[in-house]
């Protein structure tokens, strides 16, 4: 059986306990166009170093453009959109806020929201967006979900039998009843992939399948997951003597997480030939091609300047965005690590033993 939590911030920076209990932990990340949950990174840094699998929610509101939010749960996934085993899950279920006249501060969702949001993240990503629905949205009909055109996307399924909260653990007796009461009269989809069955004391949920089934419904298209696949970095081969138990098997068993939070020195500025301006550190230097080790500048922030602008000798940081996050591609021969950024626009190769160091 494959458990699975969810999380907002209403459970806190440190969810230890939760990843103990859990094979893979989701993260809430953003709300509307408006409200970013302010423990989403910790919570997933610590989920991935402790070897579980992550997927990242975003909270839709009724009248506000669905584009508009896809792009804003995009813009602060970053670079975890482009990580193969991280889905992306759509929460479609309507806020019942009120302002203080006890009127909804959003109007009700109509379903017409859902394609729009899920075309611009598979457009923007390659991956389909799952679906968590209340099992009254997806078997009460008023949501007709096979004309709205998503019924290919998976299903996370939210329904609490009687006893939500009585037990601990999800068991033959959960299962029967979830089978009664929501499964046997399930309507558009053929089958759920997921079934949040309690709410007590968390969000707990058990996935139907295994981390391969997790796996192979969060991966890119085959279309995206070439992207930039050939592009290697323009160094020298390793020594034959290179030791196997290097900083990528170190990042490797670490969850593939990296940081990259402390001050660079910039040796030298350069425009390529695309217009992007990349600097040159000797932090993370490896063999050095401007094309593949080049940091472009809108990655950054000058500690120096404080200004948009970089020369030789400036200080430097990664923005918090960018500093941290999930390796995408490793290569042994060379000892390098290469990740992307800002939606795979840029693949950027590092030396594994100075990324490494640079924690």
């Amino acid at each position: 059986m494959f458990k699975v939590a969810d999380v907002s911030s209403a459970q806190g920076a440190n969810i230890a306990g939760i990843i103990a209990e859990n094979d893979a932990v989701i993260v809430k990340v953003t709300e509307g166009n408006y409200y970013i949950n302010p423990n989403w990174k910790e919570q997933v840094r610590q989920s991935l170093a402790a070897g579980k699998r992550v997927g990242l929610y975003h909270y839709m509101h009724g009248g506000v453009d669905p584009v508009e939010q896809a792009k804003y749960f995009i813009n602060e996934v970053g670079v975890f959109a482009q990580n193969d085993t991280i889905p992306l899950i759509l929460d479609f279920e309507n806020s019942n806020r009120l302002d203080s006249n006890g009127n909804r501060i959003y109007p009700e969702l109509t379903g017409q929201e859902v394609k729009p949001f899920n075309d611009y993240i598979e457009n923007q990503t390659g991956k389909k967006v799952w679906m968590y629905l209340g099992a009254g949205d997806v078997n009460g009909g008023y949501y007709d979900w096979t004309n709205l055109g998503i019924t290919d996307n998976p299903l996370w399924l939210a329904g609490y039998p009687l006893f939500d909260g009585q037990k601990d653990n999800y068991d033959d007796e959960v299962a029967a009843k979830g089978d009664r009461l929501y499964f046997n009269q399930l309507k558009h989809w053929s089958t759920v992939t997921m079934w949040q069955w309690s709410s007590t004391p968390y969000d707990k949920s058990v996935l139907y399948g295994d981390v391969n089934t997790w796996d192979a419904l969060s991966k890119r298209s085959a279309e995206h997951a070439q992207d930039a696949v050939d592009v290697q970095p323009n160094v020298q081969p390793v020594s034959p003597d290179y030791d196997e138990n290097s900083a990528i098997d170190k990042f490797k068993d670490g969850g593939n997480v990296f940081y990259l939070q402390g001050a660079m020195t910039i040796q030298d500025v350069k425009q390529l030939d695309d217009g992007t301006w990349v600097v040159r550190v000797d932090e993370l230097e490896t063999d050095f091609d401007w094309n593949y080790n080049g940091i472009p500048t809108v990655l950054l922030d000058n500690l120096t300047t404080r200004v948009r602008d970089f020369n030789p000798g400036d200080q430097v940081v990664f923005k918090e965005l960018y500093n941290h996050g999930t390796i995408d591609k490793y290569d042994k021969r060379y000892n390098v690590i290469g990740i992307y950024y800002m939606q795979g626009k840029y693949l950027v190769w590092y030396d594994a033993d100075k990324a490494y160091d640079h924690y």
